[in-house]
């Protein structure tokens, strides 16, 4: 993507030298500009080159563009940084969840959680013991 966006580029660049140097007597005519505000005395510019007027008129509109992007701009470090803050507390749950989960196998293979294994005397029948014995064998789906 980023060589297509070099190439693009260097196409516009391209066609507008061209348009330039095709038309340099027009680009480096000169005009005045006059502006007539109408409670102040009209202004006539001295004559300038018509280039130096479209680069003038450029810079504004790059200018203009800037001015309105930055509150944008603004929206999205503040999102960004939200996110990130949710994304780091996120992470710490899954990783308070994957020491749950080493916990709770570590305290099912040793039995009751205290290290003694677990008897048919402390509540679970033979029955219920082979069931467990068969649902743990039995493969995954």
């Amino acid at each position: 993507m980023n060589k297509f966006k070099l190439v693009l580029w260097v196409i516009i660049l391209a066609i507008i030298a061209l348009v330039i140097f095709q038309n340099q007597a027009f680009f480096l005519g000169t005009e005045s500009l006059r502006i007539n505000p109408g409670l102040a005395p009209e202004y006539q510019t001295p004559p300038i080159p018509i280039a130096a007027i479209f680069l003038v008129f450029f810079i504004f509109g790059l200018f203009l563009a800037y001015i309105f992007s930055v509150p944008e701009r603004f929206r999205n470090r503040k999102t960004i940084k939200r996110l990130n803050a949710t994304n780091a507390s996120q992470k710490d749950e899954i990783d308070n969840l994957k020491k749950e989960v080493a916990y709770l196998k570590s305290t099912a293979v040793s039995g009751t959680g205290d290290g003694t294994p677990l008897t048919p005397a402390d509540g679970a029948s033979d029955s219920a013991a082979d069931g467990a014995k068969q649902t743990s064998d039995a493969p995954r789906k």
